[in-house]
């Protein structure tokens, strides 16, 4: 199953985070887009 959202983060994006197994996160190659890539992944695992 697939679940797309939105760009942010929002109570349907943390439910998705919790149901899902695995995640693939689109990132444009820049410096920002890759801090806050990095930022999400440290907010997904706890």
């Amino acid at each position: 199953m697939l679940i797309d959202c939105a760009p942010f983060t929002s109570v349907l994006t943390v439910i998705a985070q919790v149901a899902a197994d695995a995640f693939i996160v689109p990132v444009r190659p820049t410096y920002l887009a890759l801090a806050g890539a990095l930022g999400w992944e440290r907010c997904s695992r706890t």
